[in-house]
C-alpha cells in the first residue's frame, strides 16, 4: 500500500509538517532554463493528437480524442491544448504536463476552429449549422461561435455568426474575435464584452483561416476559394489589400513581431511567405512542402514556422529567412489538418502552480502538499507568499490536477510520499534526506532518490531543481 511507512503517522503530524514548511522561509529559485516548445498535431483520421518536440523534431507521444480533431489552440500559459473533434462534438483539454487529456467538454455540433483569449479565460469555439436540403443537395447554412469559460469549463453561450464559420482569431487585447465564414465569403467581428458581432466584413470566396497580428494592426485571412488573402485594418475594420497567393489557400499565420505571414496552399503544395510591411509575396515555397499543406503556426520567438500536410501526413519545417522548408517527420500523422495555433510553449517548471516565475517549498510545494491531502478552495492559499497577482484558488487547482505528481513512480498520488517528495526536492534536498521514509518500498519499480529528481527534471521543466 502506498505510503504505509507515513501512514502510521496521525493526520495531524501531517498537518503540522504543512504548517512547517508555511512558517519556513525558503530560498527561492529562478526559473531561467528555455521551456520545451512543442507541437500538438492532431489527426483528423486516426481520432488523436501527436507530440512532436519542434527543437528535435521527435514524435513525443500520441493522445487518443474524440472523433475527428481539426481545430487546435494552446492557452497562453502552455499548459492545456485544446482539441475540437468535428464529429465528437467535444472539445478535449490536454495538459501539457501529463500529456493527457484531463478533460472533455461537450459542445454544439460540428466543432471547427478554436482560439483562447489572451489572457487564457476564455475559449472560442466555431460550429457549422446542420445541413439543409436544397435543390442541389446539401447546402450548410449559418453557424455559430460559442464562448466557454475555461477554469469552469462550461459554455457560457452561442453567439450567430456566418455559414460555414471556420478559422478564428482572438485580437491580441482580446478585445475583439474574427471569425471566417467559410460559407458567404465574410468575416463577423464579435466583441468579447457583449458577446455580440458589432460587423461584418465581406472578403472574398470561402474563407477558411485567419490569423491576427500581434502589433493589434492587422486581421490576415486566408480565402480558399479565390487563392487570396485578404488584409483587414483592425481600427478601421476595414479591408485594405487583396494578395494573389496559391490554390485553395487554407491557413494564415503572423510571426510574433508582425513581419512575416505564411499562408499554406492546399492545392498547390506550397506556401506563399508575404513581407507585412509591403504586402508583396517575398517567396513561395514548394521544396520540402508535402501534399496539400493546412495548418501553419510560426515557433514562438522565431522566423521558423510548421506546416501540417494534409494528404501528406507530415510536417514541415519552413525557414523565412531563407525562404526553405523540409519534412521534418515521418509520413505518420494521419491527415494532420490542424487549424488554429497547434505549437506550445510550455512552462519552463510546470510545479511553478502559484505563477510567480519561481518554485519553492514554502509556496509551491506547500500548495501541492495541501491538495493531495484534500484542502480546496481560500483554505489551499491561506497563508502561502508568492501567490501571482490574479491567480485565485480554483486556477491553482486546476493546475495542480492537470500535473503528474507521482514522484516514486508507483501509479497513485499521495500527499505522504508524492507531496513530501516534491517538497523535499525543492529544498534541493539528495539522497536518504530526500526519500526517507517518504517512498511506497512495497512497490518494486520505486524510483530512487537520484531517478526522483531526475524524473522531476524530465517531466516538469529542467529550472525546477536549479
Amino acid at each position: 500500500m502506498k505510503g504505509f511507512t507515513l501512514l502510521r503517522a496521525s493526520r495531524a503530524r501531517i498537518q503540522r509538517f504543512v504548517a512547517g514548511v508555511a512558517a519556513t522561509a525558503f530560498a527561492a529559485t529562478l526559473l531561467s532554463v528555455d521551456a520545451a516548445v512543442l507541437a500538438y498535431v492532431p489527426s483528423h483520421t486516426g481520432s488523436s493528437v501527436t507530440v512532436v518536440d519542434t527543437a528535435s523534431n521527435a514524435l513525443l507521444t500520441s493522445i487518443a480524442v474524440s472523433s475527428a480533431p481539426i481545430g487546435v489552440a494552446a492557452s497562453p500559459d502552455g499548459r492545456f491544448i485544446y482539441v475540437a473533434s468535428h464529429n465528437g462534438n467535444a472539445i478535449s483539454v490536454i495538459s501539457t504536463n501529463a500529456q493527457s487529456v484531463v478533460a472533455t467538454i461537450v459542445v454544439a455540433g460540428k466543432p471547427m476552429g478554436v482560439a483562447v483569449s489572451p489572457d487564457g479565460s476564455r475559449l472560442y469555439v466555431t460550429h457549422f449549422a446542420p445541413a439543409a436540403a436544397s435543390g442541389a443537395g446539401s447546402v450548410w447554412v449559418g453557424g455559430t461561435l460559442s464562448v466557454i469559460d475555461t477554469l469552469a469549463r462550461t459554455v457560457l453561450g452561442a453567439i450567430n455568426v456566418g455559414a460555414n464559420p471556420a478559422g478564428v482569431a482572438v485580437a491580441p487585447n482580446g478585445s475583439r474575435v474574427y471569425v471566417a465564414n467559410a460559407g458567404d465569403g465574410t468575416v463577423s467581428v464579435v466583441t468579447a464584452a457583449s458577446n455580440t458581432v458589432t460587423a461584418t466584413l465581406a472578403v472574398q470566396s470561402n474563407p477558411v483561416g485567419v490569423a491576427a497580428s500581434a502589433d493589434g494592426q492587422r486581421v490576415y485571412v486566408a480565402n480558399s476559394g479565390s487563392a487570396s488573402l485578404s488584409v483587414i485594418d483592425a481600427t478601421s475594420l476595414t479591408v485594405t489589400n487583396s494578395i494573389t497567393v496559391g490554390g485553395y489557400a487554407s491557413g494564415v499565420a503572423v510571426s510574433d513581431d508582425s513581419s512575416r505571414v505564411l499562408v499554406s496552399n492546399n492545392f498547390d503544395d506550397s506556401v506563399s511567405v508575404i513581407d507585412a510591411a509591403t504586402l508583396a509575396v517575398v517567396a513561395t515555397i514548394k521544396s520540402g512542402i508535402g501534399a496539400a499543406p493546412s495548418g501553419v503556426a510560426f515557433i514562438p520567438g522565431t522566423a521558423n514556422a510548421l506546416v501540417a500536410n494534409t494528404q501528406g501526413a507530415t510536417l514541415s519545417r519552413v525557414a523565412t529567412a531563407t525562404a526553405s522548408a523540409s519534412v521534418v517527420t515521418p509520413a505518420s500523422l494521419g491527415w494532420p489538418i490542424s487549424l488554429g495555433k497547434f505549437i506550445a510553449t510550455t512552462p519552463t517548471c510546470a510545479l511553478d502552480v502559484s505563477g510567480d516565475n519561481l518554485v519553492t517549498g514554502a509556496s509551491d510545494g506547500l500548495l501541492i502538499l495541501r491538495y493531495l491531502l484534500g484542502v480546496r478552495g481560500s483554505a489551499l492559499i491561506q497563508n502561502v507568499s508568492g501567490i501571482a497577482s490574479g491567480v485565485t484558488a480554483p486556477i491553482i487547482e486546476q493546475r495542480i490536477a492537470a500535473l503528474n505528481v507521482d514522484a516514486d513512480g508507483d501509479g497513485t498520488s499521495q500527499a505522504t510520499t508524492d507531496g513530501l517528495l516534491l517538497v523535499r526536492a525543492m529544498l534541493h534536498l539528495t539522497g536518504t534526506a530526500l526519500i526517507g521514509n517518504a517512498r511506497n518500498t512495497g512497490f518494486g519499480g520505486v524510483r530512487s532518490a537520484s531517478q526522483i529528481l531526475q524524473w522531476i527534471t524530465d517531466t516538469h521543466g529542467a529550472s525546477c531543481l536549479l
